[in-house]
This record gives C-alpha cells, sequence and structure tokens, in this order.
C-alpha cells in the first residue's frame, strides 16, 4: 500500500488500516525508527484527554492543578454570595 507524505511531512492512513487497527481522532501514537523503516504504534495507557464529539474532554483523576481551581471556584461563589 503506497501513501504520499504531504509538504508538512504528513501521511494519510488509510480508512481500512485505522478502522482495523482500531485508530480514532485523538488516539496518541509511538513512533519508531527501525533501519529504514518507520513504526507505528497506538500507544499503551492512552493519556486522559480524549476527542469526543469534535470536542477534547478529560477523563483522568483530577489533579492538584484542578483542586486549585476547584478551590478558587468555591472561594469566588462564597465571595459573591456573602458566605
Amino acid at each position: 500500500m503506497e501513501v504520499l507524505v504531504d509538504n508538512f511531512g504528513r501521511i494519510l492512513i488509510p480508512q481500512s488500516v485505522r478502522k482495523h487497527i482500531g485508530l480514532k481522532a485523538g488516539t496518541v501514537l509511538d513512533i519508531e525508527e527501525d533501519d529504514n523503516r518507520i513504526v507505528l504504534k497506538p500507544k499503551e495507557g492512552q493519556g486522559p484527554l480524549r476527542i469526543k464529539e469534535d470536542l477534547a474532554v478529560y477523563s483522568g483523576e483530577i489533579g492538584h492543578s484542578a483542586n486549585l481551581v476547584k478551590e478558587a471556584r468555591e472561594k469566588r461563589i462564597r465571595k459573591l454570595t456573602g458566605e
């Protein structure tokens, strides 16, 4: 199967291959060089950011920065409500 590299170095993985491997928008791939070959593999343990209906959706655990945002939001609400 042949594919063309465009001016930006991109290639299009044919739909039949994407379906067979289970690649979807937002899938992270590992790229390896092996002699004169390029090997693409779906990354194990995909990250928490996924594309769902054209939106980036975070599905991971709430980390420290997320807790800071939550605390700041709660502080603003208390200030606005006079609590």
